[in-house]
Order: structure tokens, then sequence, then C-alpha cells
């Protein structure tokens, strides 16, 4: 059975390789597809012999919103020809509780005839000192408290193919939709490190807020950060 986590990035250099070395150790294929980092993100993912990275758009100036990736990535997973796919954020570690693999712990929610899993969400706090050499799990210890936010949520981005292309775009990417769906009663881990340090932070809200589509912005996303904690 072939798994394959499809990650999108910008800006992520002291963390891809956290996200793409834990993956290929959990017996994942990485494809990473890069929006025109303006640091050493791409630089990095292609140093994984591994992994395959690219930039995505191909053309800096062709438009990237969540919209236009996660249509693409519907189409893509679609026709990738891996059996299973995972729908993956470059500042996250994921994890089965239950001491296997996620290779082992998907393939066990495979044989057991579900086609989708859930995620439980912990989203961790800022915490001077990162550099990106550390180990994210070992030196972020302290839950954010937008993590309450997250946890109400489900987060469906592991998912079987199937006969049926899946809806990523409805839910804005935390829910991968399609028919005849059954989610395994046992949920992933999903450890969340959107924000390292303060300075990192400010840049990256920054950045985020500036490439917002006005449209998506209208219907109501893009408030992860509008916590009363981090603005």
């Amino acid at each position: 059975m072939e798994i394959a986590a499809y990650i999108w990035t910008y800006n992520e250099g002291d963390f891809i390789a956290h996200s793409i070395r834990h993956l290929i150790g959990q017996g994942i294929a990485v494809h990473v597809f890069d929006n025109w980092s303006t640091d050493d993100t791409l630089e990095i993912a292609r140093s994984f012999s591994d992994a395959a990275a690219d930039h995505w758009p191909a053309h800096r100036e062709e438009c990237s919103t969540l919209t236009s990736r996660l249509q693409y990535l519907e189409d893509l997973a679609f026709n990738c020809g891996y059996d299973w796919v995972i729908h993956h954020d470059a500042d996250e570690i994921r994890r089965a509780t239950t001491g296997e693999t996620l290779r082992e712990f998907i393939r066990r929610a495979d044989h057991c005839g579900y086609n989708a899993v859930d995620h439980a969400i912990e989203v961790y706090m800022p915490r001077e000192g990162w550099d990106g050499t550390q180990d994210p799990e070992k030196f972020f210890d302290e839950l954010s408290v937008a993590n309450h936010l997250d946890a109400r949520s489900w987060h469906i981005k592991c998912w079987k193919q199937t006969d049926y292309k899946v809806n990523l775009l409805s839910s804005m990417g935390h829910q991968a939709c399609f028919p005849y769906r059954r989610v395994f009663p046992e949920k992933l881990l999903l450890k969340h490190y959107p924000l390292r340090t303060q300075a990192h932070a400010a840049r990256k809200i920054t950045e985020r807020r500036r490439s917002y589509a006005a449209d998506e912005l209208a219907r109501g996303h893009h408030v992860q950060y509008q916590t009363k904690w981090w603005g």
C-alpha cells in the first residue's frame, strides 16, 4: 500500500526538514509544493533524496490562493496513483498514539474497512530560542490558547483513493468529503507548530494577511490568527 503526503510551503525553512524527515521515517512518500518562498524552504526540501519538491504554481507571477491550491490537490490526489493521500501542512508532526508508524496505522484502518482518518489537534505556543535545530516535539511544550478552536473541528485530511474525487474546497481543506466515506474511529495526533517565536509570528502573520484572497476573507475564512492572544 502506497501513501503520499502533499505539502504546500511558504517560508518554512526553519521547520520543513522536521516534517519531511518525520514523514519519510514513518513510511510516507513526500511531495512538496513551494509557493515561491523567499527563504531556503525549497532548497531544504530538495536536499532530501526521498522527497519530491518544486515550485507551485510554476511561475512566480501566477496567483496562488488557498482555493486554487485545494482545487489542484483535489485533481492531483484523484489521479496520483497512491492508495492513500495526506493533506499535510509544513509545520505539522503527525503520530499514531498506538505506537504504530503512520503507515501501519493507516494500513490497519484500511484493513478494517475504513477510508478516511480524522485527527486530534494540539496547537503549540511559540517559545523564544527556537532556531530550527531543536526537536520541535521536545522544545515546544505549551499548548496555545487557540488550541480549543481547532480541537472542536473535524480534521479529516487523510483518505483512501476511491472512484470519487474528494471535495476539499467546501471545508477549506479541513475535510476530505466524498460519497460513502467511512471515518476510522481512532484518530491520529496532529501536532501543529504554526508560530515558533514572537519574531516568526509577526513575520508570518503579516505575510499571510497580505496574501489572503478577498473572496475567501468575505466567506469568513483565514481567522486562525484572530484570537486575542496572537492578534
